[in-house]
């Protein structure tokens, strides 16, 4: 949702320069590096799953402060600080979302590998087409989508933290 719909948020809705633009953007760059990092570092001491399900929850609190900030148009620090968490929670997701849908495969685990990237960039492609059909006269309709996809994120990772929990019990 940031990388199809900041362009237009940042350069038309706030008026920065294209040459704030690219630092804005390094930031939701290093956000994700960030979230890569520390997602590692915490595997080493709580379980993929349990990372999983806090990444998607710093990912849903970010897209919370989002909504709820992002009225004031004439500040693009309203959307840029909560776009960060959200961004830091989609980095660590990522890894540990990837590695937990491919823990229960035997075999075959490069197809597995290949299907998680085709539904990572299968849904890239539907909400670029939900963005470009956005109305960029205000943040609501981008914090909006930023919210559901956060919201939907999360609540997968709950499901899955349940079913694992399930599995072991068994």
């Amino acid at each position: 949702i940031y990388i199809s719909g900041s362009p237009h948020l940042l350069l038309g809705l706030f008026k920065i320069t294209p040459s704030k633009f690219g630092f804005y953007f390094a930031g939701n760059a290093l956000a994700v590096i960030i979230g890569n990092f520390i997602a590692l570092r915490l595997t080493k001491i709580f379980s993929s799953e349990q990372v999983q399900l806090s990444a998607s929850f710093l990912a849903f609190v970010g897209a919370v402060a989002l909504i709820l900030l992002s009225h004031n148009t004439s500040n693009v620090f309203m959307v840029v600080i909560p776009m960060f968490f959200v961004t830091t929670g989609v980095g660590g997701m990522f890894p540990t979302a990837t590695g937990n849908a491919l823990k229960a495969i035997s075999q075959h685990i490069g197809q597995a590998s290949a299907l998680v990237t085709f539904i990572r960039f299968g849904s890239a492609t539907i909400i670029t087409l939900i963005v470009a059909h956005l109305d960029f006269s205000s943040c609501q309709e981008f914090s909006m989508l930023v919210l559901i996809c956060s919201f939907t994120a999360l609540i997968v990772s709950i499901i899955h933290v349940k079913n694992a929990s399930a599995l072991l019990v068994n």
